[in-house]
């Protein structure tokens, strides 16, 4: 069984996936480099963290 995705339906995904998250203009996109201070604003906004480790050599 393949499965067939109408094209228009498929644009239309792509189009909101592309737009969707963009923030409003004159906005920053919201990203803090102080744990503290992340931990403020999503208590205060009721929204999630999402913590980026890296390493580096």
């Amino acid at each position: 069984m393949s499965l067939r995705i109408c094209p228009a339906i498929a644009s239309l995904a792509l189009a909101a996936a592309v737009v969707l998250p963009l923030p409003a203009l004159g906005q920053t996109a919201g990203w803090h480099s102080n744990l503290n201070r992340a931990a403020e604003v999503a208590t205060k906004t009721g929204k999630p963290i999402f913590v980026v480790f890296r390493c580096e050599r």
